[in-house]
């Protein structure tokens, strides 16, 4: 399985399939043994109402970004069933349109955070109202924050 997640150029695990292929959650450790398996690729963390990282082994970088602010704008958790696919979803879909890594994660983690907002499972917002939601958040704090790990 190792060797198939190394050519991936961005691998995504939530925290139950990191600690299964890392042996941890935790951002450091995970940051380390990614670098001692000879892992080059972007890694996205879903940490579910934790937010999102995205490990970058090849230059010790961690980019983490909040769970959507739902509570300061005025939105409640309703169901969290499909949220990581339609992260996921999101995250391919702006990455491909050329979006950078980062706006991707943040476009991804809207996404995610509005979806849990509705009762139904499947679909997501439209392009327009994730970036509306994601540049008003960013005065609450919505806001990648990148930091070097040694």
């Amino acid at each position: 399985m190792q060797s198939l997640a190394k050519q991936a150029e961005v691998l995504f695990l939530n925290e139950t399939e990191a600690s299964a292929l890392l042996g941890t959650g935790k951002l450091n450790t995970s940051l380390q043994k990614l670098k001692e398996l000879g892992f080059g690729n972007h890694t996205v963390l879903k940490l579910g109402a934790q937010g999102a990282a995205m490990l970058e082994p090849a230059s010790g970088t961690v980019t983490e970004i909040p769970a959507l602010p739902l509570e300061k704008l005025g939105l409640n958790v309703v169901n969290t069933v499909g949220c990581g696919d339609v992260f996921a979803g999101v995250f391919a879909a702006c990455y491909v349109r050329g979006n950078s890594l980062a706006q991707s994660l943040i476009m991804a983690s809207a996404a995610a955070g509005l979806n849990a907002t509705k009762p139904e499972t499947r679909g997501s917002p439209d392009r327009a109202t994730l970036e509306e939601v994601a540049n008003c958040s960013q005065k609450l704090g919505f806001a990648p924050h990148e930091r070097k790990l040694s």
